[in-house]
């Protein structure tokens, strides 16, 4: 009688645990809400093992951010913006769930993640997927923002701690706005050229060699300049560090009309393992007042705030004056102290 009643106990123990896992596996298929421990996994716990980004949004390429010797790269071609990414991979490895969801208000928040959800990965050095999710809409206070699991139903609300807004912003820049704002990068050590032209003031023109330790300065007229200080050439060459502007943008409505004047200068880099770069300067002032006509770096006031350059890559930025000046010297700058 006793073993009777204990295979009856365990018959029904056994129906139940079928029942409950026949269910959950047809809500699931229903898309109906189901909570568990694995959906929850957003969190990537260790920025620095994160190596590669993946951002879909709905009707655009994929984006792809790869960390590469310690720089990241967007789609393997520009670098991108440090600072950007590294929000990114700060609010990945530090948000939390702000609340779970009621059933309605899941189904309203998987609705809007079929319109406007971004699917984001990331991968590990070796391949690895750390995080696959679809970041949905902020919530209607814009003080939390729904995630989902790549494969699961249940959303939830995450938010960074101790801050207000949703996380959305973090991921939805252009490729443009993800870009690196450096206009180069270079060591000064692997610059074999440089040369800077003034169109409009020829013979403040120069160039410099530099090969090894070796430094050998030119005039417009290609002759070299003997009474140039190695020191002052040398400092010169180590500015070219990085260039810094305020931003690139490509689509910028004054790129054409920039692009049909003369510019007021031209910088040219040759660099070893490098191809050759140069970048248009244009005085932004100019173009504001057309009374005025900026010829020579002496021309330049308190009022040249900013400069446009344009690349022989095509790309379009806008830079500060008080970052530009330092390229911007006349050939006696080198040897009259």
């Amino acid at each position: 009688m006793k073993k009777t009643g204990l295979l009856l106990l365990l018959l029904a123990i056994t129906a139940g645990v079928y029942f409950l896992t026949g269910s959950t596996k047809s809500q699931a298929k229903e898309g109906k809400t189901t909570i568990s421990i694995q959906d929850r996994d957003f969190v990537t716990k260790d920025r620095d093992a994160v190596k590669t980004i993946t951002i879909k949004t709905k009707g655009n390429p994929m984006t792809h951010l790869s960390k590469v010797n310690g720089e990241w790269y967007i789609n393997n071609k520009h670098r991108a913006n440090d600072r950007i990414v590294g929000n990114m991979l700060g609010a990945l490895s530090v948000m939390q769930i702000q609340y779970i969801p009621t059933k309605a208000e899941n189904q309203t928040a998987l609705k809007r993640m079929e319109l406007h959800g971004i699917d984001i990965k990331t991968y590990g050095g070796n391949g690895t997927v750390l995080t696959d999710f679809v970041l949905g809409t902020n919530i209607n206070s814009e003080y939390g923002t729904y995630f989902r699991k790549a494969d699961a139903y249940q959303t939830y609300v995450m938010e960074i701690p101790a801050q207000n807004g949703g996380l959305r912003g973090y991921f939805t820049q252009t490729l443009e706005e993800l870009r690196s704002s450096n206009v180069f990068a270079y060591d000064p050590e692997k610059i074999t050229k440089v040369s800077m032209e003034y169109p409009k003031d020829k013979k403040n023109s120069f160039m410099i060699e530099q090969n090894g330790s070796q430094k050998k300065l030119y005039d417009v007229s290609g002759e070299q300049v003997d009474s140039a200080i190695d020191n002052v050439v040398d400092a010169y060459l180590k500015d070219f560090r990085t260039l810094a502007s305020e931003f690139v943008k490509n689509g910028h409505y004054d790129k054409d009309t920039v692009a049909s004047y003369i510019p007021f200068a031209t910088l040219s880099i040759e660099a070893k393992d490098e191809p050759m770069f140069s970048i248009d300067i244009y005085s932004v002032l100019d173009l504001v007042d057309k009374g005025i006509v900026t010829r020579s770096v002496d021309d330049i006031t308190i009022n040249h705030e900013r400069f446009y350059a344009l690349t022989n890559r095509g790309d379009f930025y806008r830079i500060q004056n008080r970052i530009l000046e330092r390229f911007l010297k006349k050939v006696d700058y080198f040897y009259e102290q």
